[in-house]
């Protein structure tokens, strides 16, 4: 089983956009963790369009090819034109990428793991990783005030919190992130 590690980011309509990555991505994670949203100004594109970015975390028997392929499809489902080689440098309706993972959970493991160098979302996987127990380098500076996002009947995006989709299809918060 591999700790997944993911980079998630919208300019087009991203409250939207990132609230239906988030209940599509507990469809095959039915554990979720993440770290509060930051707005965020574009980099390396033009755009007028602010973002919307955070960090996710999971668990799952998935590769990491095969992870990719489900995340392509759902970037797709949302309205990203993967087709477009022009993708990486336009306003996207959303982006999932992988950032990295860490076996078994990352049990015994000594060492922190290689954060992102994006300033758009280094912060965000450091929260989550200290949120989570996990070895990091320590945070350099308080975040911002994350940006509140209404999944359902939950609030996520102030900060890390653990949700979960019950059997009956509903998002609920988790008390524990590993309960």
């Amino acid at each position: 089983m591999s700790e997944y590690y993911l980079g998630i980011g919208s300019n087009i309509d991203p409250e939207f956009h990132i609230a239906q990555a988030i209940v599509s991505l507990t469809s095959f994670a039915p554990r979720l963790h993440l770290s509060r949203i930051l707005v965020t100004a574009p980099v390396e594109i033009e755009s007028e369009s602010l973002f919307l970015n955070l960090a996710a975390c999971f668990s799952s028997p998935l590769s990491q090819s095969a992870l990719k392929e489900r995340l392509n499809r759902l970037e797709v489902l949302l309205g990203r034109d993967r087709g477009d080689p022009l993708r990486k440098v336009k306003d996207r309706s959303i982006d999932l990428d992988i950032l990295f993972s860490l076996q078994d959970g990352g049990e015994g493991q000594q060492q922190a793991p290689p954060l992102p160098e994006e300033p758009y979302l280094r912060p965000q996987v450091q929260e989550l990783l200290e949120y989570l127990d996990r070895p990091c380098d320590p945070s350099s500076a308080p975040l911002p005030t994350g940006k509140p996002l209404a999944l359902e009947t939950l609030t996520i995006g102030q900060g890390p919190r653990t949700i979960g989709c019950g059997r009956d299809g509903r998002l609920f918060a988790a008390t524990d992130p590993w309960g």
